[in-house]
């Protein structure tokens, strides 16, 4: 992982409030999430591993999907990965967590049908890495699927200058740090050249017309704000919010680029 995400050094109120968020951001478009894994081939018999899971939410919705086979959540955090164990794994005996790096998968060759990613390769320094070794664990006709966004397709609209701003200074700061919040539009091209032998690539729009102006701006913002200097981050937030009042029908559009490669 780079140095731009790292649960464990969050102070405690600030990892309180990331679960929170992280549940947030796996529920709130759950169904739309399970309904694109299973179009992608994702089948009741398969063996599944979710990379970079965090605290499991969405490990245990997809275990609910494989009555026939089983599903396997790694992370880095020994915190999320308590929370896993203990809120979601329970009564679901097709499901099991482990601790371990994107960049050294701590299982044999050829383990898994489907290895998904979401969300994690904007924080990696190292993407051919992980890439690599989502496709050693994959057997043969298995699929590894990269979920991630690309901030230069985020938009508002009218334009809010803050919100613009706000967006500028993250994708600068993320970069500083060794992620990249503009990764979507190049997972395809990191897939071919990790040896896929096949790629697709489709991009999900999600609107504040279908999540609401309020959640629209917590997805979007929430992370952000913490790139950014407290003071700038309250003030620009502030005025994102106040441009949302101002205008009803504001909308806001976020590209997620979903990324397959098959083995």
């Amino acid at each position: 992982m780079s140095r731009s995400y790292d649960f464990d050094r969050f102070p405690d109120p600030q990892r309180r409030a990331e679960i929170e968020r992280l549940h947030r951001q796996a529920s709130v478009l759950l169904d739309r999430e399970l309904g694109l894994l299973r179009g992608l081939g994702l089948a009741p018999e398969h063996r599944f591993l979710e990379v970079g899971c965090g605290p499991g939410f969405l490990t245990g919705a997809v275990a609910n999907l494989l009555p026939r086979g089983r599903a396997v959540g790694l992370d880095l955090s020994a915190e999320l990965l308590a929370v896993a164990r203990g809120v979601v794994a329970p009564a679901r005996p097709n499901l099991a967590f482990h601790e371990g790096s994107a960049y050294e998968l701590p299982f044999p060759d050829q383990s898994f049908d489907f290895v998904y990613s979401r969300l994690v390769f904007q924080h990696l320094d190292r993407p051919e890495v992980a890439l690599a070794e989502a496709r050693r664990v994959v057997a043969p006709g298995g699929r590894v699927c990269v979920l991630d966004i690309d901030d230069g397709w985020l938009s508002l609209h009218p334009p809010s200058p803050a919100f613009e701003d706000l967006n500028a200074r993250a994708i600068e700061a993320k970069r500083a740090l060794g992620g990249d919040r503009l990764v979507g539009r190049k997972l395809a091209w990191l897939m071919g050249e990790s040896g896929f032998s096949h790629v697709e690539q489709r991009v999900e729009l999600v609107s504040s017309l279908e999540l609401g102006p309020e959640v629209f701006l917590q997805l979007t913002t929430c992370f952000k704000a913490r790139l950014v200097e407290p003071e700038d981050a309250a003030a620009l937030i502030g005025q994102i919010c106040s441009d949302l009042a101002a205008s009803e029908r504001r909308v806001g559009l976020a590209a997620v680029f979903v990324t397959v490669g098959m083995v």
